[in-house]
């Protein structure tokens, strides 16, 4: 299940157990920390975006987020410059990241930088987001 998972609440020991299985979640988490107040994407989606990319490219995915951080240097149509600036645009107006967009509009960035791609505008699916249509990172 990728959206609306907010109901989920683990046990303290199924979160000790989890950590136990998969102890890279913490430089996943680290890095989430570091960048989440100068990025603006929340914590929650850095470190899962992280964790979940660091799978395919370990180096790829903190340079992903560093480079989503820094911003500098980056070409406009760059995905990573589309989401930041997507991001930016929505903290500023005082808007909220909805954590369930936030991660599929990172995912998006991610898919269409490594596949070399240019962007305009990262958008969600029409009719939104679902199980069936919710991105896979690649």
């Amino acid at each position: 299940m990728r959206t609306n998972t907010g109901a989920i609440k683990p046990t303290a020991l199924e979160m000790d157990d989890f950590l136990d299985r998969t102890p890279e979640i913490r430089a996943s988490a680290d890095l989430a920390s570091r960048l989440a107040s100068r990025e603006r994407l929340p914590a929650s989606v850095i470190g899962l975006c992280h964790f979940l990319f660091s799978k395919i490219d370990p180096d790829a995915a903190t340079t992903f987020f560093l480079r989503v951080a820094d911003g500098d240097g980056i070409p406009a149509t760059d995905p990573i410059a589309v989401l930041r600036n997507r991001v930016i645009k929505l903290r500023v107006s005082g808007g909220r990241i909805n954590e369930t967009e936030g991660l599929a509009l990172t995912i998006r960035a991610w898919n269409a930088h490594r596949a070399g791609e240019n962007r305009t505008k990262l958008q969600m699916p029409k009719g939104g987001l679902t199980n069936e249509n919710f991105p896979e990172p690649k």
